[in-house]
């Protein structure tokens, strides 16, 4: 009989990346697996298996209080405590202050940079708790955020809709994708409680910079798919560079795979914009970067891919009138399409969005473009190296740019740069994750 695993995804990305990869193929050939995510996500219901797909409750009801009258009252009275002590053993708080205090994240680059405008709301829909009432008061105190974090990590602090999810299914092992959000620190609780297999992954290239505390304690072993979360969760969340394995990234193992050799004569640009909440700056970009070639009088064409979670770029794009310009219909489901358009391209260029990873896989040279001074993009802590002396592939003027990509300068950067965010990269990546995961369940 099949082991029965389950696998908990944050978002639609981190499904998308996943669903296209060699290790869910596999992890399904060997065992019975489940996926966790929220209701919101429900459009993947065609993507896997009958019943396999799961939805977590987020509002408890009268059948989880008939169900688990205990572990109801200890919740409300949790939430009724977070009140009294002016809303400051959750999430939201607990992140905010300990981003400010260890200087990492979004509430670190809003207290240093005055001068940079957040819209709280959509901050607070991408995971960044920036309004200062998260922090109040004392933001800073070392002794609160220990007190709060305890308070929150209580084991008696148990929601009901995720247990009851959780219990039922008797799982043997479940596979965190992502460890910094309130929900995966309900799940994991009751892993523990539960003595279920927990095996931890980052996914990703930002989380351990942008998010917080991670869920993971510090005695667990963490899966990382590139040097540069190594990097940070040793240098800004103490963990022992011993129980931290990079693998390497799933998602980039089939990118890898289908890079081709471009023989086209034209100079082609791929530009790959990032969302409004990042920059504001992007259209303004683009139109530099045509004028640019445009008055050097080569022969060029400029595909334009607006991210996925932004609308407002697109419907920008698409009322540009020049030649010589393609833009994408991106989603999260257009891999192919994606593969096909960077394949076709000679020079990527991205306001450092993890574009730079896929074009890296397929070998492309990248580089980021930031005229505005004031992006905050440049503040991003997961980025320190693309400005970073001999690595610095971050470029204020095209001229700079054009020439060292003409000169073979900047793919000896990009080269550099692959150390920290690319490597490995190899056709053995899914061999290895699926190696560690056996490993574990099978203790």
């Amino acid at each position: 009989m099949k082991k029965k695993i389950l696998i908990h995804f944050k978002s639609d990305k981190f499904f998308r990346v996943f669903n296209y990869s060699q290790l869910k193929k596999k992890l399904e050939k060997k065992y019975e697996v489940y996926f966790l995510l929220s209701k919101e996500e429900s459009r993947f219901a065609h993507l896997v298996k009958k019943k396999r797909l799961i939805f977590y409750q987020k509002n408890l009801n009268y059948k989880l209080i008939l169900k688990y009258p205990i572990k109801y009252l200890f919740y409300i009275f949790f939430r009724l405590l977070d009140v009294l002590l002016l809303k400051n053993i959750n999430f939201e708080s607990i992140t905010y202050r300990y981003n400010l205090i260890n200087k990492i994240g979004f509430q670190y680059i809003q207290k240093t940079n005055k001068n940079l405008k957040f819209d709280y709301d959509k901050e607070y829909m991408a995971g960044n708790f920036l309004n200062p009432t998260y922090g109040f008061p004392f933001s800073e105190s070392k002794f609160l955020l220990n007190l709060f974090k305890k308070l929150f990590l209580s084991k008696y602090f148990i929601h009901p809709g995720f247990y009851d999810l959780l219990v039922d299914k008797k799982f043997d092992a479940v596979i965190l994708m992502h460890l910094q959000s309130k929900e995966v620190f309900f799940i994991k609780k009751i892993i523990d409680l539960l003595q279920y297999k927990s095996i931890n992954i980052i996914y990703g290239w930002d989380q351990p910079t942008l998010k917080g505390m991670l869920a993971a304690n510090k005695k667990e072993k963490i899966i990382v798919t590139n040097n540069q979360i190594k990097f940070d969760l040793i240098n800004y969340h103490s963990y022992n560079k011993s129980k931290i394995y990079n693998l390497g990234n799933y998602f980039l193992e089939n990118l890898y795979r289908k890079r081709k050799k471009n023989n086209s004569k034209k100079f082609v640009i791929f530009y790959a914009l990032t969302t409004r909440r990042i920059s504001k700056n992007e259209i303004d970009t683009i139109q530099k970067i045509y004028n640019y070639f445009e008055k050097k009088k080569i022969k060029f064409k400029l595909i334009l891919r607006p991210h996925p979670h932004d609308r407002y770029y697109y419907e920008e794009l698409i009322k540009l009138k020049r030649n010589n310009l393609e833009i994408m219909k991106s989603t999260f489901y257009d891999i192919d399409q994606l593969i096909k358009k960077l394949n076709e391209s000679n020079l990527i260029i991205t306001n450092g969005t993890s574009m730079f990873l896929d074009a890296r896989a397929m070998k492309k040279i990248c580089a980021t473009l930031l005229i505005d001074k004031n992006d905050t993009n440049l503040k991003k802590p997961y980025l320190r190296f693309f400005s970073y002396r001999n690595k610095r592939i971050t470029y204020k003027d095209l001229d700079l740019l054009y020439k060292e990509y003409k000169t073979g300068i900047l793919i000896k950067k990009n080269q550099l740069l692959d150390k920290y965010y690319l490597d490995p990269i190899n056709k053995n990546i899914t061999k290895n994750y699926l190696k560690f995961i056996n490993d574990e369940i099978s203790k």
